[in-house]
């Protein structure tokens, strides 16, 4: 697929509609429970692992993207990571305790990482993004500053903002 301009705005809508049909139902039957005073209700809080994937493989299927799903034990450090090497996405365990937008701006952040990555890989398929733009995502591709060892040059990162922006747009944050 090549991504102009108005296939990339008919990718981010499609990706929005995907969102939303995730988030309403979700909402709702949360709403329903109270799992701080109902035992019952804690595990019919958490989204399960086969939603949480059918979720991703929605949005790798409109994003033209073919990633792995993976889950990493949970921790205070990260919310999710994309390799490029593996071309897969690992997200925290506890990703189904989230609230609905928490899980689609995380799952869509990690996956825009993989389709800046396409993008480097191919940049003709992607005219909608300016060369330089793919230049520095593979620059800051091979040049990671990750946010454990320093969270400025993390946050600085052109890579990091326009994931953030893109997971922020789907979520309707």
């Amino acid at each position: 697929m090549k991504y102009t301009e108005e296939a990339y705005a008919n990718m981010i809508n499609a990706c929005k509609n995907i969102a939303s049909e995730f988030m309403q139902p979700l909402a709702a039957k949360r709403a329903l429970l109270d799992p701080v005073n109902n035992i019952d209700d804690i595990d019919l809080f958490e989204v399960s692992e086969d939603e949480i994937r059918e979720l991703f493989n929605k949005f790798c299927d409109v994003m033209g993207l073919e990633c792995e799903l993976g889950f990493f034990r949970d921790n205070d450090e990260e919310n999710g990571r994309y390799s490029e090497h593996t071309d897969a996405v690992v997200l925290p365990l506890c990703i189904g305790c989230y609230g609905g937008k928490k899980i689609v701006e995380h799952m869509t952040h990690e996956l825009f990482h993989a389709f800046q990555y396409a993008a480097i890989c191919n940049p003709k398929d992607y005219p909608c993004f300016d060369e330089a733009t793919i230049k520095q995502w593979d620059y800051e591709f091979k040049h990671y500053i990750s946010g454990a060892k320093d969270m400025k040059g993390y946050k600085e990162q052109e890579i990091e903002k326009s994931a953030w922006e893109f997971g922020k747009l789907i979520a309707g944050v």
